[in-house]
């Protein structure tokens, strides 16, 4: 009686190990293999491979400007952002490029 007494107890525990072991069963059983999935995705890997070494080339090489940088505390951030906001509300890039048009005279 005790025996039984403990499966009911464990009921729940035993039901999900054995879904758990079925599913893994199936999943291992009618998955394509490895090497299939590798064949189809291979330019998606060589593709974003490529990408990152080209980031990380970049990031290596170019001279980032001290202003842009990002400190402990945070104002490299600001400063990049005050740039960017000044250069928007500013409208200076309307002067420069409509100058020839207005002033045909």
């Amino acid at each position: 009686m005790e025996f039984r007494e403990k499966l009911v107890e464990f009921k729940f525990h035993i039901i999900f190990a054995l879904v758990l072991s079925l599913l893994t069963v199936t999943l291992v059983t009618y998955s394509p293999g490895f090497l299939t999935v590798l064949s189809y995705f291979w330019p998606l890997f060589l593709s974003t491979a490529l990408f990152l070494a080209a980031v990380f080339f970049f990031a290596r090489t170019s001279d980032l400007p001290t202003s842009s940088t990002i400190s402990s505390d945070g104002s490299g951030i600001e400063v990049a952002a005050e740039g960017i906001l000044d250069y928007v509300v500013g409208g200076q890039h309307e002067d420069t490029h409509f100058d020839s048009f207005t002033k045909l005279d």
